[in-house]
């Protein structure tokens, strides 16, 4: 039997290579890419609106290229697609029922409220199902870094000048970016970094590379081999611009769950907590010793804020707190437990818990629906974590997106949570001699900033 010729083997490795390059994209541009967005109105002469329009476009685009692409791994999930789209389905009869057969007043109109749930958040759902290999997002993280790491930057230049002190004490980079999802910019750039410094050592690819790989691998192996001379620097410096910037936000949700990532932290490093003990010190010292912590102080910045766990007024212009918010919600779905009641609170706003959201809106049938999706991402993020490096960065993304979802979340727009609830409910399962040999790699060196191979 004749081998293939080098020709085919050429376009095949070039094929996969342009997927995972998509697949990346895509999950970081999902779960981060809005925040660096928000900055285009401010240095080019463009409508607020039609930067957001724009940015959704090109992620629907990609979300359809992906399914294209990704359609046979899309169509072999007939129980997964069979559960999602009956949790999705439940939603949608309630946002008919409301808007056009009562016609209850909506927190936005139907058009719009429409477009985001099927634009961004069904179409999210529905691409990242399509990835199936963990493999397909190895160059995700080092995208996600660029992406915070600039939000960052941009905020802590331009924001402060925008700084509403009076109104909220924390930091409004821009119109379009809210404290909070400035602060899960930040807390994400942490994350990364932190699992960047941390992981265990990968296997390393030869260096004996031909030709063909070094023009295929193109600038993420050059980005490679030269990320491992500067890593621990570069991404000390960003733990320090995220945690500055975290702090500028002052919000809650996004510091817990840096907090919950960082016990994920300690979880998964066992015999070297040491390593991570020395390095949270020499973090907190250098963040002191740069003075950000009193600048953060002086710019007039309400820390305490960050352990009240009530909603404040400046927060939803609201009287009451998030306990009352979630006493409404508990409350709307008890008197109407096996089809919901309405979409929004008695204020129209959503009640910031996904779960307690879903109970108000759809009943016990979508709520046991989403447990379960839950339930088996969870699981399925679980079961690769110790095989594969970059299940356990995915893992810590998902704790934040679930963590935020739970304080501040909602169904029908909330990226950084179907982003990951989708990819973990897709994933496929291999056996473990199988799961070995297809064990990641990392690229050029172990100490590099692409992900795993």
């Amino acid at each position: 039997m004749k081998s293939p010729q080098p020709t085919v083997i050429s376009a095949q490795r070039a094929s996969k290579r342009e997927s995972v390059w998509l697949e990346s994209l895509l999950f970081a541009l999902l779960f981060c890419g809005y925040p660096i967005v928000s900055f285009l109105p401010d240095f080019i002469t463009l409508p607020d609106r039609a930067a957001s329009i724009g940015f959704r476009a090109l992620c629907l685009g990609l979300c359809l290229l992906l399914m294209a692409v990704g359609w046979a791994r899309l169509k072999v999930q007939v129980w997964n697609l069979t559960l999602m789209l009956c949790f999705w389905t439940a939603y949608s009869a309630r946002v008919i029922y409301d808007y056009l057969y009562v016609g209850l007043p909506g927190a936005m109109d139907f058009s719009d409220f429409t477009a985001y749930i099927y634009g961004i958040s069904l179409a999210t759902v529905l691409a990242m199902m399509a990835v199936r290999d963990l493999r397909r997002v190895r160059y995700a993280p080092l995208i996600c870094v660029i992406l915070c790491a600039t939000t960052c930057i941009l905020s802590m230049i331009y924001g402060v000048a925008n700084f509403q002190v009076e109104l909220t004490n924390r930091l409004s980079a821009n119109d379009r970016l809210n404290p909070i999802t400035l602060g899960h910019t930040a807390t994400t750039l942490i994350v990364c970094a932190l699992w960047y410094l941390l992981r265990p050592k990968g296997q390393k690819v030869s260096d004996e590379t031909d030709e063909l790989d070094l023009q295929q691998s193109g600038f993420m192996y050059l980005v490679g081999r030269l990320s491992s001379l500067a890593r621990v620097p570069v991404m000390l410096a960003a733990v320090i611009i995220g945690l500055y910037t975290l702090g500028l936000s002052a919000s809650r949700a996004p510091a817990i769950a840096l907090a919950c990532c960082l016990v994920l932290f300690v979880i998964w490093l066992r015999g070297r907590l040491v390593y991570l003990a020395v390095l949270t010190v020499a973090v907190l010292l250098t963040f002191i010793q740069l003075g950000f912590l009193s600048q953060i102080l002086d710019l007039g910045v309400n820390l305490e804020r960050v352990s009240s766990y009530g909603m404040l007024d400046e927060d939803l212009n609201l009287s009451g707190g998030r306990m009352d918010l979630y006493l409404e919600a508990w409350n709307k779905f008890t008197g109407s437990p096996f089809f919901g009641d309405s979409l929004f609170l008695e204020n129209m706003l959503y009640p910031h818990n996904l779960i307690l959201e879903t109970l108000m809106a759809t009943g016990l049938g979508g709520g046991v629906l989403l447990l379960l999706i839950l339930g088996k991402a969870l699981r399925n993020y679980l079961e690769q974590v110790r095989s594969s490096p970059i299940a356990f960065w995915l893992l810590l993304l998902f704790t934040q997106a679930f963590v935020g979802a739970m304080l501040s979340g909602s169904i029908f727009y909330d990226p950084m949570m179907w982003t990951t609830l989708s990819l973990g409910f897709g994933l496929a399962h291999f056996s473990r001699p199988e799961a070995a040999r297809r064990r990641p790699v990392e690229v050029g060196s172990s100490r590099s900033f692409v992900g795993v191979r």
